[in-house]
């Protein structure tokens, strides 16, 4: 058996692009999607972490004793710094899609930042840190890529 032939379709004439629209928009990278999901899971451990140190704070001063309630100041200066990070990190997150060098930088000193505050982490001890450390590093390894540069440096965003 044989199939019948198809019946091709008329060709039609390609309609010239419009001018004052420039190139279709860019797609975003893979690897700035995965940028930007860690971003999210950074500034969800960090509110959580803040809201933590933030209940312990309270709780130190409520019912630790004189010498416990020193230290109550120094625990809402940590919270408030974690929480700061938290804002910042998803806020870069949103940004993200809208591009930008701007958004790219402050990406690249926030990861600077948490980098630097797991490597202290790591150097007192504290194991969980190093997850943190990796998910940070890749922030500002990604940041600095070729398809970053070309995703945040776009024309018409």
């Amino acid at each position: 058996m044989s199939t019948p032939p198809v019946a091709s379709l008329p060709q039609f004439p390609v309609q010239p692009p419009v001018p004052g629209y420039g190139p279709p928009p860019m797609t975003m990278p893979g690897r700035v999607k995965a940028m930007r999901i860690v971003l999210f899971i950074l500034g969800g451990f960090n509110t959580a972490g803040g809201a933590l140190i933030l209940l312990g704070a309270v709780l130190v001063s409520a019912y630790g004793d004189s010498a416990d309630r020193h230290s109550a100041p120094l625990l809402y200066a940590v919270a408030a710094a974690a929480l700061l990070m938290a804002t910042a990190t998803i806020t870069l997150g949103i940004w993200c899609a809208h591009g930008g060098n701007r958004t790219r930088i402050g990406v690249i000193v926030v990861g600077a930042l948490l980098a630097a505050n797991y490597l202290l982490g790591l150097f007192n001890g504290q194991g969980l840190s190093g997850p943190g450390l990796a998910a940070a590093t890749y922030l500002i390894a990604t940041a600095v890529g070729a398809d970053a540069k070309a995703w945040f440096n776009r024309p018409g965003r």
